[in-house]
């Protein structure tokens, strides 16, 4: 998941421009946060945001990839490439960001929750 110092210095002053976008290096990568859960990475020079059912569509439109952590795992489809048009214009991005951290919120919401263990007395 290595991001180069250029890559990540251009992208940030763009995210930047279109929202007050926070960020995490994971994994050799970067976590995108925007108030909420992680709604995008950064990951090999390349910028993908979270979507669900209601936010792929425009993905798909422009053909955008699926993010590959792993080859073995395969591709995972609630992250999608941003398109490079996107990135173009502050506006369109602002609302592409709007899109994927509701995306990230509505799927967090839909984890199960996790099961507390009873403490031995």
């Amino acid at each position: 998941m290595p991001v180069s110092k250029k890559f990540w210095e251009g992208l940030r002053a763009q995210l930047e421009s279109a929202r007050p976008v926070t960020h995490r290096k994971m994994f050799g990568g970067i976590g995108l946060y925007c108030g909420g859960p992680v709604f995008g990475i950064v990951d090999n020079d390349h910028l993908f945001f979270k979507v669900d059912s209601e936010s792929v569509a425009p993905y798909d439109e422009a053909g955008s990839d699926m993010w590959m952590y792993d080859p073995a795992v395969g591709p995972i489809p609630k992250y999608r490439e941003v398109p490079r048009f996107v990135l173009a214009d502050p506006d369109t991005l602002g609302k592409w960001i709007d899109a994927a951290a509701a995306a990230a919120i509505r799927l967090d919401s839909e984890k199960k929750p996790k099961r507390k263990v009873p403490r031995a007395q």
